[in-house]
């Protein structure tokens, strides 16, 4: 092959190409954003709205509210020092828990167990 038809072949595929770039693009602005109504006419949020407001006034709640008893005895009243002492209490024995480690983490018993093996 010569250098002429070589540069022929070159120049087509390249006209080739940018055709194929100028219908990319004109598809794209065809389909582009800026075409399609980004936003619902006021009008038609109004009738919606309106036309929910109108079944909203057809239809009348129904609430059912529990009845209150009559005969319940009210719980025994507890100091209030006393609720709180058993709180600071429970909340010590759950933190003394965490922090408590588990006896096989002793350093002697880890020894022990490694000589074993």
């Amino acid at each position: 092959m010569s250098i002429k038809s070589q540069t022929a072949e070159i120049m087509e595929r390249i006209s080739h190409e940018k055709a194929e770039i100028l219908n990319i693009q004109q598809r794209i602005a065809d389909l582009s954003l800026d075409d399609l109504p980004t936003e619902t006419p006021k009008q038609q949020i109004e009738e919606s709205a309106q036309s929910y407001l109108e079944s909203a006034k057809d239809e009348e709640p129904v609430v059912a509210l529990p009845e209150v008893p009559q005969n319940v005895e009210a719980p025994p009243e507890v100091p209030r020092d006393v609720e709180t002492k058993d709180a600071v209490h429970n909340y010590a024995c759950i933190i003394a828990q965490q922090n408590k480690k588990p006896d096989d983490t002793e350093p002697g018993d880890w020894l022990t167990r490694m000589q074993a093996q």
